[in-house]
């Protein structure tokens, strides 16, 4: 447990430097899975948040198997788990966002599922602005009537 604790801070500051370096982190992650567009990464990332947000961006086995029924990815819970298994390298029973790219690949998924309608482009901004305001100083908030 302390392993996914400790683990867990470090995939919570990741996500923030994810969410104001987006366009850069994609460029990387292109370089290293050239078959996904910026898009499919994009659609990976939205997916991966929106399952593992409120368990600070850690990927568990059962959320993992609940993705890959929706993905309608087409093998066995046995394989589903030696694979979770492989990507867990922290070994503390979750993966993180490049341990999921990385069993993403490993199935040769060619284009990831896309997010569902609806979803706004300029998410990221927003979250931005929500975690500048979060973390500012309660005098600031006051100061700018957020109260």
């Amino acid at each position: 447990m302390y392993r996914q604790n400790a683990l867990a801070k470090l995939e919570e500051e990741k996500f923030k430097v994810y969410r104001r370096y987006w366009s850069g982190v994609v460029e990387k992650l292109k370089e290293k899975y050239p078959q996904w567009t910026s898009r499919d990464i994009s659609n990976l990332r939205f997916h991966f948040e929106v399952v593992t947000e409120d368990y600070k961006y850690l990927l568990h086995f059962c959320a993992l198997d609940e993705l890959l029924e929706l993905f309608q990815v087409d093998c066995s819970p046995e394989q589903r788990r030696a694979m979770f298994d492989a990507a867990d390298t922290h070994q503390c029973g979750a993966i993180n966002f490049e341990g999921f790219l990385e069993l993403m690949n490993n199935m040769n998924l060619r284009t990831p599922v896309p997010r569902p309608d609806g979803i706004e482009e300029n998410r990221d901004e927003i979250m931005v602005a929500l975690s500048d305001v979060a973390e500012a100083h309660t005098f600031t908030q006051m100061s700018f009537g957020l109260f």
